[in-house]
């Protein structure tokens, strides 16, 4: 069963609970060596993903579109979390994310959190029926991408 749970900047898109960690999660070196794919058509996105990532050392690629992140995942087979815009262009992000997990021979399907300021319900339900782990809500800062971050790095 899905359930919804919101906070101020994030809804998290659960199919179980989540235990909850006493660190700190912005702290560099809390995550183990996580491989990240950032997709994003905003180059502003971009560089502000890019500077987080970075500050949270978390090894990263960024593309443009929901395209290149299906091109991406396909090729290279091995991101634990897709940061997925829910509007780009080419390829939107929910579509994206539903062909990511329909991708056949991928030894570990990556776990993909939604960005967008769009958090209705509808996009919430869509979210989920393809699998999408959770929503920040932009704007958000790195607190919460971390949290986001680490609440999916539990579940693997």
């Amino acid at each position: 069963e899905t359930f919804l749970e919101e906070t101020p900047t994030a809804v998290a898109i659960h199919s179980r609970e989540v235990q909850t960690t006493e660190q700190d999660p912005t702290a560099k070196g809390n995550f183990k060596k996580l491989q990240c794919l950032v997709a994003d058509d905003n180059k502003v996105n971009q560089y502000l993903l890019n500077k987080m990532l970075n500050r949270l050392g978390i090894d990263h690629d960024i593309v443009n579109n929901g395209k290149e992140a299906l091109d991406a995942v396909a090729s290279r087979r091995s991101y634990d979390i897709v940061l997925m815009d829910t509007h780009m262009p080419e390829m939107d992000g929910i579509i994206s994310a539903e062909r990511i997990q329909m991708l056949p021979n991928l030894i570990k399907k990556p776990l993909i959190i939604a960005t967008s300021a769009d958090t209705s319900e509808e996009t919430l339900q869509r979210l989920a029926k393809v699998g999408v782990t959770s929503l920040l809500s932009k704007p958000f800062r790195m607190n919460d991408l971390a949290t986001a971050i680490a609440q999916v790095e539990l579940r693997q």
